[in-house]
């Protein structure tokens, strides 16, 4: 329930221990997982399971090939807790019954959250200049948007976001399937030690 995909994790390592054992082809070892996942999430979208899998950063679509990923810089990213879980089956389902009533606002979200990925992607494989940060900065922000309009921002998950941006965090977003667990910051430089200490802070980086 953190949002860094720990029940991935958990079922890449059963299906290592699966192949350990003879039990399972290499091959099938994306879909073995993915349906150990949907034990967890009613249906996994297979993201977490291919990057841990993979162990490092994916250009993940469903029905397509994954492609590694590996950006020229890193950001000033921190993680924290918010300390409320994030239940994922109860965000997939949330989000599934936001499709069946408002299909065309559901995919003006699916296209402005795509379009954050892609906005994403083209910052980090280029060079640091001085228009990335302020392009990470609608990144976040519009990955944040996405999570509001999917209804998966709790009171608690906003009080702390708030807190983060009050703190001098240039943007923030949830992570995972949102409804509780980490947050991923944005800063221009490193926070305050005391806030890191207090708020158990991360300092995250992209493979």
């Amino acid at each position: 329930g953190s949002g860094l995909g720990a029940s991935a994790t958990l079922c890449v390592a059963l299906t290592r221990w699966m192949l350990s054992l003879g039990h399972l082809d290499i091959s099938s070892s994306f879909q073995f997982a993915k349906k150990l996942e949907d034990v967890f999430h009613g249906e996994s979208s297979g993201v977490d399971v291919a990057v841990v899998l993979r162990e490092s950063g994916l250009i993940f679509q469903k029905e397509h090939e994954p492609q590694e990923f590996t950006p020229l810089w890193q950001p000033r990213w921190y993680l924290s807790h918010c300390g409320e879980k994030g239940i994922t089956k109860e965000s997939v389902l949330r989000v599934k019954q936001l499709w069946q009533e408002s299909p065309q606002q559901m995919q003006f979200v699916d296209n402005q959250m795509n379009e954050a990925v892609q906005i994403c992607l083209k910052v980090l494989a280029g060079k640091e200049d001085a228009s990335s940060v302020d392009q990470l900065v609608r990144v976040l922000n519009l990955g944040k948007d996405c999570f509001e309009r999917w209804q998966l921002v709790t009171p608690h998950l906003q009080k702390h976001m708030n807190e983060l941006m009050d703190e001098g965090a240039l943007a923030v977003k949830p992570t995972g399937s949102g409804g509780g667990g980490f947050v991923l910051s944005l800063w221009k430089e490193k926070p305050n030690e005391n806030l890191v200490i207090n708020q158990k802070m991360l300092k995250a980086s992209v493979f």
